[in-house]
């Protein structure tokens, strides 16, 4: 069998090992070894070779073969040509020729076929490893003449990887499938760039390999470092491969330094490159097999670069920096090809490419790049990016521009007035008559044209109101209502969408429609929202996003007409002129006749066939949407342009656009919403308040958003967000029979404390149902009875019920998450300050009085003291996490048993936070502290940062108890001595000479009044005395024992010692308080939330007038078994009946255990459960029942 010989010497220009990615990897045996010189053996079985690209690696490989030497250098180095029956890795394709006189390194690549083998191929045994594995460890110190024993590094794929990824020219001829080039392909480039998957499951590979990945990230950064000449000729294979490799992934990479530097490279490299190379990359990104999760993870990457760049400006103070930086440019235009890409199928959301970030930067800076972006093109600006800004940023432009529009026009009416006669208001001010409400709209605005930029003011005549904002609101509901009332003619209603859209018979009325765009543009520049009714389509055209209309932007709008179309589409060709029977005429209704228009030069006698459908379909949506309303919209979109031709409107996208001007139509978060809302005369806790809540959480969503309509005028929330609404609840007084009342200029509702949830509920229904008490008031003024529902056919109903999306609680706008995180760390400052005082003075002194009792007192301290900290910290370290059983058990959804349910009688569950639909038991409650429900809730203790459960109830009372044990023993040593210690100050305060002399005779004694003349008396005897005490102390050093000295330094009067003597006493008295109030509880079966909620319910029935018997927000509701079938009934349960009461005895037993040591032992866990209810309860609850019935 032939034999090959290789020498291999190296030469380092720094003696060191070679690693595992720098050494050259071969299977045989090595045979000899020399200085400087390796030379093996191997048969004629497939090998290859790994050669580092580091520039100071400089290797000599002699090939021996039959005993004649071969000399290679690194880049022309090709073992496996040696034999024609060698398996090579990858195909040799060297490049001829240089590019700019640079020469192009040789290809290797290898195919997607060699890929898919590697991936598949199983790990070897080690016995048959092939000749990279043998000398994977081969280093300079290794003298043996035996390789060692190979180990699984999966030689193959490292040195598929050194290969593939060695240069450009590789990696573009790599992963390329393994067909040979046809027709098709040479047509279609997209035919031979590499395959998703493959490049995905090379991903997927690496992931579990750190060798792999990290021989990756070796041979890309190495490649983006010196990347060569650039292969402009390329249909961006190996731009395509780069973009999937997962180094550049926060996984992979999670060193930021590093990642950052990869990822700047990348992207500097992929910006610089020509349209032809972007056009790949696009075409390959925006293929429809392209996976949706893949784009929205190239997007992440990008945006996430970018926002590092300018976070680093943020941290700076330098908001402006941005601007020269090259590598903020440089991801804004790969991220614009990234956006370009998305574009043709719109599978991601524009909030996806949004850089939140930019938001810190300050209004100064987007404004300085928003007037860089107008003045010029050449200097690099955000504006140029605008899908990179996020809404908020742009509503901020678009308002400082109509700001600037305004403060323009408000300045050249001052001027006027100063050279003529006749004043000019700078404001924009209609005068409206209700009963002329159109007319005098299009004649005053028409007067106007010129000076609709001015701020707006609205007044109605013979009607007194101040415009603070209400007045505008109640303008733009009233007359949109009326322009686009289907009975007024100008547009129709599609029953189906429910979207209303231009009529194509309103010949004629071009001055109305120029009208609704003066005021959707007005209603836009004075950050106004209508609810107006058109399709998406509508702000399409008006932001001129897109030159050619789909058919699903008509289906949008008329769905049923689309399918039609879709079906024509779909049809079998050769059947759609006989099965349809169509011409090319399109058709509209005017006033009952219908009207044919011709969509080709003589279609009325062109049929529709399978060859030209598609373009009837285009022609078709293109008159209905385009052709046949041409005048209307016309006069629409330049009504519109009167007002909003700022250059801040082009940065918004169509759907944008719709957000700002219609608001949002996400569904009311009512925690969100009572987060941001303030209080005028109420408390926020108080009962109405809660009632008010409650209420609102109970309506259906349709319910919720006509009541919002009531408060705002406006049944949408701001385009921003839930945030960005500032509502407010005032108070009218104590309980009413008045309704409520609606200020929608300042977003007010007036309340009155209405005594129970009932009546809060039906107070609320009936002032948005009932016309005659759905009144809201303008500012200083009136309104009209009036139905905030301006279009009552057209508003979608949604299906009452309870919601089961998660409710956030805003847990960190609370203040007992922060205390939470800083009580703990303060109370063991204070264990740490006492333990040492305990160690180093009270034991020592009880010692030396009592020295019997010293040794017991300090192993009852010690034990006391080790018993209360891991009482403490049982409880602290409690899990938080969500309810490990979120499934009621089978005997709650039998109904078998009593348990909490909704209204529907269905087991009562919690979707707020990150319970996710957990079951809640009856006394089971949701802690917006900790986000999560817990079982047997007592209460959230900030002292221990965790809630007081069923798990941690035993624990907490072990804690109390203990903690009252060892302040006792602190206390009792303390307190004699500094009670002498205060007498002696007392006396010798009033009787001291030197005190007289230094204070009682002095002016300033008085300077203060008596309490500060009687305390600095006190506070200045305690130093005086303890300076004397401590003087004839050091007088008698030499003759006074240590333990005396001891006993001494501890009686010697002193404020600190004081102060902890009377903190300890002080705490004591309240843990002994605690382990009372814990007890007390336990035997009486309730927990601190029950008898608190049952307190602040009887105190509401003694305040309740005669008669009336107001219902507690916190009842129960409980579903009550009448059998064991399952059948029953749901029945509200005072919070004061004691459910799970089965006497003192058994209630103490169940909390704290059956036996005496039991209780003294914080790990052992309490007994319960809220499916055993006090059979004397059931018994009473069953007969309510049957009563009620």
């Amino acid at each position: 069998m032939d034999r090959i010989w290789l020498v291999l010497r190296v030469r380092v220009r720094i003696a060191a090992n070679l690693t595992h990615s720098q050494s050259s990897a071969l299977q045989g045996q090595v045979l000899h070894r020399r200085p400087g010189c390796f030379v093996a053996s191997a048969d004629s079985a497939p090998f290859k070779t790994r050669q580092s690209r580091r520039p100071h690696d400089h290797r000599e490989v002699l090939l021996l073969r039959n005993r004649a030497q071969i000399s290679a250098r690194e880049s022309e180095l090709s073992l496996h040509r040696l034999r024609p029956d060698l398996r090579p890795v990858g195909r040799s394709t060297a490049r001829q020729g240089t590019r700019g006189c640079v020469p192009v390194p040789e290809a290797t690549p290898i195919s997607e076929a060699e890929w898919l083998n590697l991936l598949d191929l199983p790990a070897r045994n080690p016995k048959t490893s092939d000749l990279a594995q043998g000398l994977d460890n081969v280093t300079l110190e290794d003298c043996s003449t035996t390789a060692p024993d190979p180990i699984p590094l999966l030689p193959d794929l490292l040195a598929a990887v050194d290969t593939a990824f060695s240069n450009l020219p590789s990696l573009e001829a790599s992963f390329r499938p393994s067909a040979p080039p046809t027709s098709t392909s040479q047509k279609n480039p997209r035919k031979r760039v590499p395959s998703w998957k493959t490049l995905r499951r090379l991903c997927d590979v690496a992931a579990s390999r750190p060798a792999l990945v990290d021989r990756l990230r070796e041979r890309i950064e190495a490649i983006l470092q010196r990347p060569g000449p650039t292969l402009l000729d390329s249909d961006g294979t190996w731009l395509i491969v780069l973009f999937e490799n997962p180094v550049f992934t926060a996984k992979a990479t999670p060193d930021p330094e590093v990642r950052h530097r990869l990822q700047a490279r990348l992207i500097g490299l992929v910006s610089r490159l020509p349209n032809t190379l972007h056009h790949a990359l696009v075409t390959y990104l925006s293929s429809p097999t392209y996976p949706r999760p893949a784009i929205l993870e190239k997007v992440e990457f990008v945006c996430s670069f970018l926002s590092h760049r300018i976070a680093l400006c943020v941290e700076a103070d330098r908001p402006t920096a941005y601007v020269t930086d090259w590598q903020v440019q440089a991801a804004a235009r790969v991220a614009s090809l990234l956006f370009a890409a998305n574009e043709k199928l719109r599978r991601i959301p524009l909030t996806a490419f949004y850089v939140t970030l930019i938001d810190s930067l300050g209004p100064a800076a987007l404004f300085n790049d928003f007037e860089t972006w107008e003045a010029t093109r050449e200097t690099f600006s955000l504006c140029q990016y605008p899908f990179l800004l996020s809404l908020g940023a742009k509503i901020l432009l678009l308002t400082y521009d109509g700001e600037r529009e305004m403060v323009e026009r408000t300045n050249e009416a001052y001027r006027a007035n100063l050279s003529s006669e006749e004043a000019e208001s700078p404001l924009l001010v209609l005068n409206i008559r209700r009963d002329h409400l159109v007319a005098d709209s299009l004649q005053q605005i028409a007067m106007n044209h010129r000076g609709l930029t001015k701020p707006l003011r609205i007044k109605w005549e013979d009607e007194e109101g101040i415009d603070a904002g209400g007045l505008r609101k109640e303008w733009f509901l009233l007359l949109c209502r009326k322009l686009f009332d289907p009975q007024f003619g100008m547009f129709l209603v599609d029953e189906e969408s429910q979207y209303v859209w231009f009529n194509p018979a309103a010949v004629g009325m071009e001055d109305d429609f120029w009208l609704v765009g003066v005021t959707t543009g007005l209603a836009l520049f004075n950050g106004a929202n209508l609810d107006i009714p058109l399709p998406p389509v509508t702000y399409k055209l008006l932001a001129a996003a897109s030159t050619s209309l789909k058919l699903s932007d008509l289906a949008e709008l008329n769905p049923s007409l689309a399918r039609g179309l879709d079906q024509l589409l779909q049809h079998p060709a050769e059947d759609v002129e006989s099965t349809f029977c169509r011409t090319f005429v399109g058709q509209y209704e005017a006033w009952g006749e219908v009207v044919e228009v011709d969509l080709v030069e003589n279609g009325s006698e062109v049929p529709v066939t399978g060859q030209n459908r598609q373009e009837y379909v285009d022609l078709m949506v293109e008159f209905l949407l385009v052709g046949s309303v041409s005048s209307q919209f016309a006069s629409f979109a330049k009504g519109f342009a009167e007002v909003c031709a700022g250059n801040a409107l082009s940065l918004f996208r169509a759907e944008e656009l719709e957000l700002v001007i219609r608001g949002s139509p996400e569904e009311l978060d009512i925690e969100a919403l009572r987060a941001v809302t303030i209080y005028d005369g109420f408390s926020p806790k108080e009962p109405a308040i809660d009632y008010f809540w409650s209420a609102v959480a109970g309506f259906s969503p349709t319910d919720q958003r006509r009541l919002l309509a009531f408060i705002t005028a406006s049944d949408r929330l701001p385009a921003t967000g839930i945030t960005s609404l500032e509502l407010k609840l005032q108070c009218l007084g104590d309980d009413s029979d008045r309704y409520p009342q609606s200020h929608t200029c300042f977003n007010t509702l007036s309340l009155y404390r209405y005594s129970s949830l009932d009546k809060m509920e039906r107070m609320l229904r009936r002032s948005f149902e009932d016309r005659s008490c759905a009144r809201p008031r303008t500012a200083y003024g009136g309104g009209e009875d009036r139905n905030y529902s301006a279009f009552p056919a057209l508003t979608p109903m949604t299906a009452a019920g309870p919601t089961t999306s998660p409710r956030s609680s805003s847990r960190l706008r609370r203040p007992n998450v922060w205390l939470g995180k800083a009580i703990p760390l303060i109370l063991l400052v204070f264990v740490w300050k006492g333990w040492e005082l305990v160690l180093f003075q009270i034991i020592p002194h009880v010692a030396a009085r009592h020295p019997r009792l010293g040794p017991v007192y300090a192993v009852a301290m010690h034990v006391a003291l080790a018993l209360t900290l891991l009482s403490y910290f049982k409880v602290y370290l409690h899990s938080q996490a969500p309810p490990r059983e979120t499934q009621p058990p089978a005997e709650v959804v039998a109904k078998r048993v009593i348990f909490a349910c909704d209204e529907s009688g269905a087991p009562l569950r919690c979707y707020r936070d990150r319970c996710g639909g957990a079951w809640q038991a009856v006394r089971t409650r949701h802690c917006r502290d900790c986000g999560t429900c817990r079982p047997l809730f007592d209460h959230h203790c900030a002292f221990m940062d965790n809630c007081i459960d069923a798990e941690t109830h035993k624990a907490f009372f072990c804690f109390v108890a203990y903690a009252a044990v060892v302040l006792g023993l602190g206390f009792l040593p303390l307190a004699p001595p500094q009670w002498v210690a205060l007498r002696e100050v007392v006396r010798a305060t009033w009787s001291s000479d030197v005190m007289v002399k230094k204070w009682w005779s002095r002016w300033y004694s008085w300077l203060g009044g008596p309490i500060w003349r009687y305390l600095g008396a006190i506070l200045l005897g305690y130093r005086q005395h303890r300076q004397a005490l401590e003087t004839a102390h050091d007088s008698n050093v030499g003759t006074t024992p240590a333990s005396a000295y001891v006993v001494d330094y501890l009686s010697v009067p002193r404020l600190s010692t004081l102060a902890i003597t009377a903190a300890t006493a002080l705490i004591l008295l309240i843990a002994l308080s605690m382990v009372f109030v814990v007890l007390r509880n336990a035997s009486r079966g309730l927990s601190t939330v029950q008898v608190e909620r049952a307190r602040a319910y009887h105190a509401q029935r003694k305040r309740a007038p005669l008669g009336l018997v107001p219902r507690y927000d916190a009842r129960l509701r409980l579903w009550v078994p009448m059998d064991d079938t399952g059948g029953g009934t749901i029945s509200l349960v005072e919070p004061d009946i004691a459910l799970f009461d089965f006497g003192r005895r058994e209630n103490l037993r169940r909390a704290f255990g059956d036996r005496w040591w039991k209780w003294c032992f914080p790990w052992v866990s309490a007994v319960h459960s809220d499916l055993d209810v006090n059979p004397k309860i059931r018994a009473e609850l069953q007969e309510r029942a049957r009563k009620s019935a």
